[in-house]
């Protein structure tokens, strides 16, 4: 009827389904910040570590004519003031925009506190899906070193300004 083989088999892939069962991702093991009502919501690692929903103080510039795009918003955590700020130019439309100095892309994330500091995207991407007067609809993923300490941050997050 059965093999010892067979069992054995049967047995060691019941036994690895288990185990990868057991082990596969769950989606409350790292569920989503699906919290944050704010404009921006980032998380930044490297020098600093941090969760960020920027619900604040809102600003949008869409200027058309002269191709800028801007967008900043401020969260206060444990008395320090934190800002980000999206920009795009020259803006030309819903696109991916690579960013650092001579990159039409940028991000800066503004730390206004004890120690005011200014990480200013190196290198990375924003990339628009929507942009028009009154709604502002982006991603980025940036590295940005610190102006004063000359730390690196990773910075990613999404932009969603709706009026």
């Amino acid at each position: 009827m059965f093999s010892t083989k067979r069992i054995i088999f049967a047995f060691g892939l019941l036994l690895g389904l288990v185990t990868l069962m057991g082990t596969t991702c769950n989606k409350e093991d790292n569920p989503p910040d699906d919290n944050c009502t704010g404009y921006i919501q980032a998380t930044a690692s490297g020098y600093i570590n941090q969760s960020f929903c920027f619900d604040s103080n809102p600003q949008y510039t869409f200027d058309e004519a002269n191709e800028l795009l801007n967008f900043s918003a401020n969260v206060t955590i444990d008395g320090v003031t934190y800002s980000c700020d999206v920009s795009v130019s020259p803006y030309s439309g819903p696109n991916t925009y690579n960013c650092g100095s001579d990159n039409p892309g940028y991000v800066e994330l503004i730390l206004h506190g004890d120690e005011s500091e200014y990480y200013k995207s190196q290198s990375g991407t924003v990339t628009v899906t929507q942009a028009d007067a009154t709604h502002f609809v982006a991603t980025f993923t940036v590295e940005a070193k610190g102006y004063y300490n000359e730390q690196t941050v990773n910075i990613s997050g999404s932009v969603m300004r709706v009026q």
